[in-house]
């Protein structure tokens, strides 16, 4: 299992998905993910709303190879959003400030450690500990 950062190790808003936030992350030995968006800032196109799920409180787009997107078990309980149905940045009514998120994580380490370490060698342990620690604060 690799251990990823969001956008690089960043410790402010504007080093997300810059040079530095991605070396240091890599220097950690972590990987990194980041979202890919179009210029128009949309992660659900029109074109997928065939294939997209909701659930509370996130989206799944399901391959339509196979037919996984209409199979009961990949589905889940998920609810096919109606056609035509687009998720961009500026039609999301939900975002979580910055203490929000920092209490989430406080709130909720143990939930996320636990499956974060399985199989982790100490030190790597270590590292994401500390910094779950930094993230918040």
């Amino acid at each position: 299992m690799k251990v990823l950062s969001h956008r690089g190790y960043w410790k402010s808003d504007c080093e997300k998905n810059s040079e530095s936030a991605f070396r240091r992350s890599f220097q950690l030995g972590f990987g990194t993910e980041t979202d890919l968006r179009d210029l128009n800032g949309e992660m659900i196109s029109p074109e997928d709303s065939s294939h997209t799920y909701s659930y509370q409180g996130h989206y799944k787009i399901l391959p339509a190879i196979y037919n996984w997107s209409r199979d009961p078990e990949r589905i889940a309980g998920g609810e096919l959003v109606p056609e035509g149905f687009s998720y961009t940045s500026d039609n999301n009514k939900e975002w979580m400030s910055q203490d929000a998120l920092k209490s989430w994580i406080t709130d909720n380490t143990e939930a996320i450690s636990i499956p974060l370490f399985a199989g982790l060698k100490s030190s790597l342990q270590n590292k994401v500990a500390n910094a779950l620690r930094l993230a918040v604060g």
